[in-house]
């Protein structure tokens, strides 16, 4: 077990060696303070009523995750499936759409149209 300790005791003393902290905000590579915090409902912080009385300093609540709104009709039949998905990064199109038309000598019979973008 002591010699697990001194394991320990070294790789943190090497650590520290090798990386000091950073005490000086200035010299952080990035910061963000709180009253440049966006004002929306999901984000608060304690310093927005500064009442600290509740020992909260910054409270985020998920919010509602909404669906997409659907596109028009005359667009929704170009785009591939899993457009609205909350996940998806990129919307493709289709590279043709086939919609059979009544062919109007022939009422019965009907033929393919190819429509490409």
């Amino acid at each position: 077990m002591v010699e697990v300790q001194k394991i320990f005791k070294f790789l943190k003393e090497f650590s520290s060696l090798r990386y000091k902290p950073v005490s000086d905000i200035n010299k952080q590579p990035w910061r963000l303070w709180l009253n440049e915090l966006p004002q929306i409902p999901e984000l608060s912080h304690a310093f927005d009523s500064n009442d600290l009385s509740e020992g909260t300093i910054l409270k985020v609540i998920r919010p509602e995750l909404l669906p997409c709104p659907s596109p028009p009709e005359c667009l929704n039949e170009w785009l591939q499936n899993g457009w609205n998905s909350l996940s998806a990064q990129k919307v493709s199109l289709k590279e043709y759409i086939e919609k059979k038309v009544k062919n109007a000598e022939r009422r019965r019979s009907t033929q393919k149209r190819v429509f490409h973008r």
